[in-house]
């Protein structure tokens, strides 16, 4: 049987790990539109450092917010895989604005779906992602939204210096990402095998420490059970004996009650007699 106090505390720590890894990523995000914006100079809408700002101040809002309401493991999980999904909605509108050069971020999101949400959530985030980032995709080739460049066509090219600068900036950024967010959950994992580790020894001892109890309780059951063989064989032969001693009695009163019957008889026999002879001397007194 699941202990809920257990699980929530495992959902609340995996909780943390995927805010702690978020977060700083989300940063991440940010410093490299500060890095495009102030550095490179390249013209990003401010729409975009707001509303990664939006998505930073959220997920910290969100993490606060389960830590001083507890609530039960269901509720929370649900709660923050309908936030994950508003929040990559508003990824994919960075992304459109950034003219795409973020949709390797999609990548943290379905491995962190996959090690914090249930399988048939993950897949569902999984499909969710996909379909915005064609949605966009379509969306942009129907002339539905503007196509924005952020480095002009002709200079997207590695014998241009800043668009390698850039590309390689974020990518380098990207792998160091995708390494901070593994190592996260390798921790996770590192922390969930030395508990179970530990919770193994415990019931390896527990286990040895029940078998010698069992062995000791089947030692007493044992000789309960010689014990009781004994008084019963014991109990068996005063009840022959008895049984004997009855049996011996009732020859006895049978004996008796034959006697008693043969006395009866007689005394029958004799009472007729004695009312005879009394008949007789009172004939022969009426003939005298």
């Amino acid at each position: 049987m699941k202990n809920p106090s257990l699980e929530t505390s495992e959902t609340m720590d995996r909780l943390h790990t995927f805010i702690d890894r978020t977060v700083p990523i989300k940063i991440g995000y940010l410093l490299f539109i500060v890095f495009l914006k102030d550095v490179v100079s390249y013209p990003v809408p401010n729409i975009v450092t707001v509303i990664v700002s939006i998505m930073i101040l959220s997920a910290t809002i969100l993490a606060f917010y389960f830590e001083k309401y507890p609530l039960s493991t269901k509720t929370i999980i649900n709660t923050f895989f309908f936030y994950t999904l508003f929040d990559l909605l508003l990824l994919t509108i960075v992304i459109h604005f950034l003219a795409g050069i973020e949709f390797i971020y999609y990548v943290f999101y379905i491995i962190l779906g996959f090690a914090f949400f249930s399988q048939r959530q993950a897949i569902f985030l999984t499909f969710w992602t996909i379909l915005l980032f064609v949605g966009l995709i379509y969306l942009k080739y129907f002339q539905i939204i503007s196509d924005i460049h952020l480095i002009p066509l002709q200079a997207q090219g590695l014998h241009d210096f800043l668009f390698v600068f850039t590309t390689t900036t974020l990518y380098v950024l990207s792998l160091c990402f995708l390494g901070f967010l593994s190592f996260g959950f390798y921790q996770t994992m590192i922390k969930r095998i030395n508990l179970l580790q530990k919770t193994q020894i415990i019931l390896e001892i527990e286990k040895g420490s029940l078998e010698i109890r069992v062995r000791a309780r089947k030692r007493e059951l044992g000789l309960e059970r010689k014990n009781l063989e004994k008084r019963i064989n014991e109990r068996k032969k005063e009840l022959e004996e008895e049984n004997q001693k009855l049996e011996g009695r009732i020859e006895e009163l049978t004996k008796f009650q034959k006697v008693t019957l043969g006395r009866e008889l007689k005394m029958k026999e004799l009472k007729k007699k004695m009312i005879q002879l009394k008949a007789e001397l009172k004939s022969k007194k009426s003939n005298l």
